[in-house]
């Protein structure tokens, strides 16, 4: 399954480390996750993602659900029109799955 997660950065902050951590979890017990972080601002992460990461303005024609992980994303999530599904989830851990709906 297929899905993307936009956020600001995957920098050194709390947030940025849970993010490749919970997302490199679930690819290790579940391989047929395929997730997609969308950033706004690249960082070198510290734990080395397993995962795709691209630009944010390729979010726009995604086709997948996608998990915002700000209000800040959120809004900006909301103008793209090509995601099926659109979230939000501002803590990640290690139920990733407990997120709202836009």
């Amino acid at each position: 399954m297929q899905f993307g997660v936009i956020t600001y950065s995957l920098d050194p902050s709390q947030q940025g480390i849970m993010i490749a951590k919970a997302l490199n979890d679930h690819i290790a017990t579940h391989p047929n996750l395929c997730p997609i972080v969308f950033y706004r601002d690249y960082y070198q992460s510290l734990i080395t993602p397993l995962f795709p990461m691209m630009q944010e303005v390729e979010a726009w024609q995604f086709t997948g659900p996608v998990i915002a992980t700000s209000l800040e994303s959120a809004k900006r999530l909301l103008k793209y029109p090509s995601p099926s599904k659109k979230f939000i989830c501002t803590k990640f851990g290690v139920d990733i799955r407990a997120k709202r709906k836009l």
